[in-house]
């Protein structure tokens, strides 16, 4: 038998090779076939990609797949089953036997691995999560030598084994994952180290919302590049002016519904939104279009069974009045990024169905400090609201921080770091760390079961088993 692995193994090198020789070949025949010369310059040999041996090293896993990816540009693998095969010959020791275990159910008929994506999900299970509680434990060592300053590593205090959801990070439409501020580009497009650093945190779904039509299908496009990425549908009241703009409001109505369906189908679009009202910033769209197509989309959530990711800004009495006016055209909701006052929060929290989200933006004055503090655990969900929204040095929240990253300006970029004024994900963290301090809890791992449990009801309904279930476990006396 080992004989015969040893001989597959070679045979799928020799397959590499031979399909590379034939996509030269196809392109030779197309260019002399449109009377070109085809002069054929010495092929550049790739550099063969670093092996993984199963080392539970969130870095080295995520090293391993990168260099995969680049090692398939290079060689122009483009066929699916090929990806896989190629990848598996860069396995070795405890990773070797994972897949020959993986192998043996597949050729049983009782398993199937056809694709990049899904090999890249299925190694991450085995090898990522596991690993989150350990790289906390190792970094936490090397904090207790003395003389090592803070600032120039990550810190990220050990609670043991947490999982994050983050709700939520803004399409590339925004441009900053683009390497673009303000028009200029300041270094390459970065959302794959975004996302790593998002993932080794221990983030474990992401969702991707939707600003206008456009942005709702843009987030649908990066939903569907990993499995951990989901998205919304909807508009946000400062772009309810495309409605009327698009000479057929019906009409785009329509073609949210269909992008919705579409999502729903691909178990990609999880909730209807961004939408809702926002009277800070009326020079982008009058109130009176925000109300009535902010209604309209209820009848999205309504025809979807969807819950509503909400949005609300200096209009607490007309938002408040609409969400009654349509309390049964949807299930549940969460008003996130809030901001408003404690008036305001008991008017949201009257509403049973409704959680309030809370992220950097909603922890910078001691005043929004004290309105947190009043919001049940049980009715709460945080998230970054990427790439704005972070927890600056100014915030009231700052002081109970604790988990920090190296970050450089953008005209200094380094792909290990992060950017300087860029909120990311894997910074999901510290709204944990600044919600558990003004909340007086010194134990962080209930508190961080109870939200992710909440977000886990809200969007994945359907989705939740013994294993989410278990992450409650020993919170529910949470203060």
């Amino acid at each position: 038998m080992e004989l015969f692995n040893s001989l597959q193994e070679q045979l799928d090198v020799v397959k590499v090779g031979v399909e590379e020789i034939s996509q030269d070949a196809a392109m030779c025949k197309k260019a002399i076939a449109g009377g070109a010369v085809v002069t054929l310059s010495p092929r550049v040999d790739t550099p063969k990609p670093k092996e993984f041996g199963g080392k539970r090293d969130a870095k080295e896993l995520d090293n391993y797949i990168w260099h995969m990816e680049r090692y398939f540009e290079g060689a122009s693998i483009t066929d699916e089953k090929t990806k896989v095969r190629t990848a598996t010959l860069y396995l070795t020791d405890t990773a070797t036997l994972w897949w020959r275990r993986k192998h043996y159910d597949i050729e049983k008929g009782l398993y199937t691995i056809d694709s990049w994506e899904v090999f890249k999900k299925e190694i991450k299970k085995q090898f990522h999560p596991k690993n989150v509680a350990y790289e906390a434990r190792k970094k936490m060592k090397e904090l207790k030598h003395k003389g090592s300053p803070l600032t120039s590593q990550v810190r990220q205090p050990f609670y043991g084994f947490i999982s994050f959801f983050d709700v939520l990070i803004k399409p590339s439409t925004d441009n900053m994952f683009k390497g673009i501020y303000n028009g200029k580009q300041c270094h390459l497009p970065d959302i794959s180290a975004v996302l790593s650093r998002a993932w080794s945190a221990g983030v474990d779904r992401i969702i991707v919302t939707g600003g206008s039509l456009e942005e709702s299908k843009e987030a649908l496009a990066i939903a569907e590049t990993d499995a951990r990425l989901f998205c919304t549908v909807g508009v946000h009241p400062t772009r309810c002016n495309e409605f009327d703009g698009s000479g057929d409001p019906e009409g785009h109505f329509q073609a949210l519904l269909s992008l919705a369906k579409e999502g729903v189908e691909k178990g990609k679009v999880v909730a209807i939104g961004e939408c809702g009202l926002d009277y800070d910033r009326l020079h982008f769209c009058p109130s009176e279009i925000q109300k009535r197509y902010f209604k309209r989309q209820f009848e999205l959530a309504y025809a979807m069974k969807l819950p509503m990711f909400l949005h609300m800004r200096a209009a607490a009495e007309d938002f408040c009045d609409i969400l009654e006016q349509n309390k049964d055209k949807f299930s549940v909701g969460v008003a996130h990024s809030f901001t408003g006052s404690e008036e305001e929060r008991d008017r949201l929290l009257a509403f049973k169905n409704l959680f309030i989200g809370v992220n950097g933006c909603s922890l910078k004055a001691f005043e929004n400090l004290d309105v947190v503090k009043g919001i049940p655990i049980e009715r709460m969900m945080i998230e970054t609201d990427s790439p704005y929204c972070e927890i600056k040095n100014t915030h009231a929240g700052v002081k109970f921080v604790k988990s920090v990253w190296t970050s450089k300006k953008k005209e200094k970029y380094d792909q290990e770091c992060i950017v300087k004024g860029r909120n990311e994900p894997c910074l999901v963290r510290q709204v944990l760390e600044v919600v558990a301090g003004c909340k007086g809890i010194t134990d962080i791992t209930p508190l961080s079961k109870t939200l992710y449990h909440n977000t886990c009801r809200v969007f994945f309904p359907h989705d939740l088993d013994s294993a989410a279930d278990a992450l409650l476990a020993g919170s529910q006396n949470t203060p």
